[in-house]
């Protein structure tokens, strides 16, 4: 079984079928097809290699809407394919040779399918790379410019082309060249094609004789003060409209008056005006400089940014949105408004439909929500996989687990930023669910300001939501909050219980405590059995919860309470997990690992390591008497422990982002770079990473894979018996015992694969060998007394006989039961004799 899912659906703008009956999306290098009616998916296009960037369906007569539909689509794997999506059956590929970053196809009319296949002519915004000998001549040219006014020029990366798409063959030219790659806008009519470049607008009106070569559009350039965001085109094509960064929105008038109007001549004599609806051209009413246009006008209600404009079908109204999270209907005639506010998060794209009461609009929060304009109300919302919160970095060497998988079921529990749990069903690839942990409005501008700490810019969010945990059985779970504060004002934590409502498929809050460390959580963890559930804190202390079935009959808002309290030396407690029967309890405390019983709280051993680095990850391999753990710091290691002889079984130097282990099996995975590229030798750091597999028993790898971006990745094993459906279970019979591993990437999408028999599910990496570790461990001596960090000199005989010095009062101001006197008790009394070098006679 290999499953994929979970991309992005609001990379680019979305658009209806011409029957305005499906919403085509494009979701990463496929098309996903929506119907209206549902929002359910109902098919696919897949066949491109790259990040598909526009979709473009093709418009035929009304006779011919409800029998064909087709669509071009380009890519930047540097094709435009075209495709019947009804049947999914790719028709044409084009390869265009250069990452396409976004296509559009004017016409004139709604023509027939054999004259609407034959006259295809697309506009492509590609990426432009510069031989040696143009790079020469820029860099001469470039040189004469700035040695003449010091102004040194930069060639642009991208260009507009055009290419014949039915001959397959391109077309001499271009028609500019853009520093940054921007959506290309055609009109309704297909007369007019549109680029903004920064705080430049460039217009271009097609010839009604056909394209035929780039001197086939007359081009007009319209300027702005401030950077430019959108670009729109009344159905008339006599008005443009655009929107700054700032939330005005502009809308240009008679554009181009003076450029696509062939001067009339008389007895050889242009005419100085021209006037189109009673406007005097010559005025120039707003306009910037010599742009040609009759009028400009401003409308500002927006307060932050303006991402998308769109005409109505009949141009009586003007749709906008933007940061805010406010969709905005402006009449303008009357210059009245109308808004759908709250919609979650800003608002990035828009689509109109041939149903002129259903419109489209893409959120940042991986949505794409139908409107009913009629009613300004949400009809339907497609949700994807909601995008990751970065959590700040002092707060990265928490051993955060905000991504949980929920027993049973199969939904991949994720946080987001509006502080929601959000539960997505994998096999579905839809979301299932969703848990308001903490409640929260959408303001627009002060969540995307930004703070230096320790010299990192972070995004200022209110709270952060650290652990999210289950129960064996899934009937609790747990979550942990911090809160970041400023400059330490306001910091503080909350540790929230949750139950299983059965009637309602949702969980309802149990019980809420405030502060429960003075700091926040580093680690949480429950109990394989028991309504029992262990938090840490890097303050040095652990606390173990549990269940009070009294208080949850007596209906009182806190069943679950602190139990006791623990700590070890004061030493920071980062991460903690129990053994599979639950007898054990594992607590790492900084480079200590400490074993505890956790139903007496008492401490049973500790085990040390050579290494002085922090422990980051610490976890129970089931079936087995492995503990695995991976500490930090330089140099950073992997280690597996075997608890039956209390040693260290084997131990390599790598450096772990992530540790998961296989809940039905002997195997771990690790997610992390080997270490030289994590001390920086590397040419890319942080741009690939080491996915690994391993059998505890053994140290060899199993099998390696390339992945990128891992700071923002994570992984999760999860057993068959929670993905398996009629839709996915393959003609054998599923083994009950066996787990897949689920890779989800920085941009969400998700790769479910059984990495033991599926190998090439990844990209494989090439062959390395990892730095192996001898590590034999500390002395009991040193576990119990700690390691110095320089070697002490041997006391001298004077100083052991002086008996106010002597230090073996506090040297074991210890509880007795850490001590074996069998192992350290012959080393301390040699300590203190003195040795004779000569031979007694």
């Amino acid at each position: 079984m290999r499953l994929k899912g979970g991309a992005s659906l609001i990379s680019r703008p979305p658009s209806f079928s011409t029957d305005g009956k499906l919403l085509l999306v494009c979701t990463g290098s496929s098309v996903s097809i929506f119907s209206v009616a549902t929002g359910l998916q109902v098919s696919e296009l897949e066949g491109h290699t790259g990040l598909v960037t526009s979709i473009n369906v093709v418009e035929y007569t009304e006779a011919a809407k409800s029998l064909i539909n087709h669509v071009w689509t380009s890519s930047l794997d540097g094709t435009a394919r075209f495709w019947n999506f009804t049947t999914g059956a790719l028709i044409k590929t084009v390869n265009v040779g250069k990452p396409i970053h976004s296509m559009v196809i004017p016409r004139h009319c709604k023509s027939g399918s054999k004259a609407a296949y034959k006259h295809d002519i697309g506009l492509l915004l590609v990426e432009h790379k510069r031989d040696t000998c143009e790079c020469q001549e820029d860099e001469k040219v470039s040189k004469d410019s700035k040695g003449g006014n010091g102004h040194l020029e930069i060639e642009p990366g991208f260009r507009v082309i055009l290419h014949n798409l039915t001959s397959q063959k391109p077309l001499d030219g271009h028609l500019v060249q853009v520093s940054s790659p921007h959506l290309l806008i055609c009109s309704q009519l297909g007369g007019l094609v549109g680029l903004v470049d920064n705080r430049k607008i460039w217009v271009w009106r097609v010839s009604r004789k056909g394209i035929q070569s780039v001197e086939s559009f007359q081009q007009v350039i319209l300027h702005h003060t401030k950077t430019l965001q959108a670009l729109a085109f009344d159905p008339t094509e006599t008005l443009v409209a655009g929107s700054d960064s700032s939330g005005r929105v502009l809308i240009w008038k008679n554009v181009g008056e003076s450029a696509y109007v062939s001067p009339l001549k008389d007895k050889g004599k242009h005419t100085k005006k021209n006037s189109k609806n009673g406007v005097d051209l010559d005025l120039n009413r707003g306009v910037r400089g010599d742009d040609d246009a009759a009028a400009l006008s401003s409308y500002h209600w927006h307060s932050d940014q303006v991402n998308f404009l769109m005409f109505s079908l009949d141009g009586a109204y003007l749709f906008s949105g933007g940061e805010e999270a406010v969709f905005v209907m402006w009449q303008l005639e009357t210059g009245e408004k109308r808004f759908l506010p709250r919609l979650g998060s800003s608002i990035l794209h828009f689509a109109g439909s041939s149903d002129a009461s259903i419109v489209s609009v893409a959120c940042a929060d991986n949505s794409i929500k139908l409107i009913n304009l009629g009613t300004m109300a949400v009809q339907k919302s497609i949700q994807g996989i909601k995008p990751p919160v970065s959590l700040p970095k002092k707060m990265k060497k928490l051993d955060a687990k905000a991504v949980a998988f929920q027993p049973g079921t199969g939904n991949l529990v994720l946080p987001a930023k509006d502080m929601s749990l959000q539960f997505y069903a994998i096999v579905h690839d839809q979301q299932s669910g969703e848990v308001q942990v903490t409640p929260h409005n959408y303001v627009s501008g002060k969540e995307r300001e930004t703070s230096s700490v320790d010299g990192e810019q972070t995004n200022i969010l209110p709270v952060f939501i650290t652990h999210v945990v289950f129960s064996r059985d899934g009937s609790s779970m747990a979550t942990a909050e911090c809160c970041q504060g400023e400059e330490n004002i306001g910091r503080g934590s909350c540790l929230k219980f949750w139950r299983r409502d059965l009637t309602q498929s949702n969980f309802i809050l149990s019980t809420r405590i405030e502060d429960p460390h003075n700091l926040e959580i580093s680690s949480l963890v429950f109990h394989p059995n028991l309504n029992l559930a262990v938090s840490c804190c890097s303050l040095g202390e652990f606390k173990v919860w549990t269940y009070d079935e009294g208080r949850q009959k007596a209906a009182s808002p806190s069943s679950w309470r602190c139990r006791s309290v623990g700590s070890y030396r004061q030493k920071q407690m980062l991460s903690a997990d129990f053994s599979t029967d639950g007898t054990l309890l594992s607590i790492s405390a900084e480079e200590l690992i400490t074993l505890w019983n956790p139903f007496s709280n008492g401490l049973i051993h500790v085990l040390g390591r050579s290494s002085m680095n922090a422990i980051k990850f610490l976890r129970f391999v089931p079936s087995t008497h492995y503990l695995v753990v991976a500490s930090g710091g330089t140099p950073p290691e992997l280690t597996v422990w075997n608890l039956e002889t209390l040693s260290i079984l084997w131990s390599y130097r790598i450096a772990v982002e992530a540790l998961s282990v296989d809940p039905r099996g002997s195997h771990f995975s690790i997610l992390g770079e080997a270490d030289e590229l994590s001390e920086g030798k590397g040419s890319h750091r942080g741009s690939q990473a080491l996915l690994t597999v391993f059998d505890a028993n053994s140290p060899a790898p199993l099998v390696t894979w390339s992945v990128r971006d891992v700071e923002e990745s994570c992984m999760l094993w999860l057993p068959s018996s929670d993905v398996n459906d009629e839709g996915s279970i393959n003609d054998k019979k599923q083994d009950s015992d066996q787990s897949y591993l689920v890779l989800l990437s920085r941009q969400r999408e998700y790769t479910v694969f059984d990495p033991l028999t599926q190998k090439d599910a990844l990209e494989p990496a090439s062959k390395k060998s990892f730095d192996r570790v001898e590590n034999k461990g500390l002395s009991t001596f040193a576990k119990v007394y700690g390691k110095a960090v320089h070697a002490l000199p041997r006391p001298e005989r004077a100083f052991l006989e002086s008996g106010g010095a002597q230090p073996q009062g506090k040297f074991l101001n210890c509880p007795s039961h850490l001590i074996s006197l069998k192992s350290i008790g012959f080393s301390y009394i040699e300590s203190l004799l003195e040795r004779k070098t000569g031979v007694a006679q």
